[in-house]
Formats: C-alpha cells, structure tokens, sequence
C-alpha cells in the first residue's frame, strides 16, 4: 500500500490583490471571523464582508484601523 502525502498549498497574495482581497487574506491569515475582526476594527460585520468583497470602497481611516489590528503595516 502506498504511503499517500498530503500537501497543502499555502494560499498566497497577488501583487494586484484589491483592498478587500488584502483584507479578507490578513484576516484569514490571522486565523479571525469576520464578526471579530468587524469588531476589534469597530465597524458593522456586514461593512466588513463588502469590504472584503470590493461591494463597497474602503475608507483610508478604516483601512488603517484593520491594519493596527490586523499587525500589519502594507
């Protein structure tokens, strides 16, 4: 019987990633729901996931205030 590996493709960012797509990668990375991190950034979940999902344009003091909770500073 052979012996079966597993291998798991670490998900990576693209350099043209939107926003939101950097937001929902740092997010996940940071292993967060969304409800949390809506929270810790002090804005709606539902905010959030249009953020996320380029639904909605993301002000820069948002941007910023997920950055700080997010501990990341690009």
């Amino acid at each position: 019987m052979p012996l079966l590996h597993f291998v798991y493709i670490l998900r990576t960012l693209k350099d043209d990633a939107t926003i939101g797509q950097r937001i929902a990668f740092h997010r996940r990375r940071r292993k967060l729901l969304g409800r949390e991190l809506a929270k810790l950034a002090h804005i709606g979940r539902t905010t959030l996931i249009r953020y996320e999902t380029d639904q909605l344009e993301c002000p820069y003091d948002v941007i910023l205030r997920i950055a700080k909770v997010l501990d990341i500073d690009k």
